[in-house]
């Protein structure tokens, strides 16, 4: 039996522990909503716009490509700076 009521008591103490869970969450979410009103009509205007096909408007090609760019020249100095710093010649 106490072996039993040790799988009890750890289930209420699981239980307890998902409530402050849940409490702290819709906390956090009531904060964000305190702060940012907009949020709704904002998501709304994004679903919007990518049911009509223009989510993506203002993005163009090669503006993801001068990114792409970006990232490729830091990724390869921060490979020879962790190469120098290691030691590796």
């Amino acid at each position: 039996m106490s072996e039993i009521d040790a799988l009890a008591q750890e289930i209420h103490e699981l239980r307890a522990e998902q409530r402050q869970t849940r409490d702290a969450v819709l906390t956090l979410q009531a904060g964000l909503d305190q702060r940012c009103p907009n949020n709704e009509r904002r998501i709304g205007d994004v679903e919007r716009r990518l049911r009509n096909g223009n989510g993506g408007a203002g993005i163009s090609v090669k503006a993801l490509l001068a990114a792409l760019a970006a990232i490729t020249v830091l990724a390869g100095a921060l490979a020879t700076v962790a190469t120098r710093a290691l030691g590796v010649p």
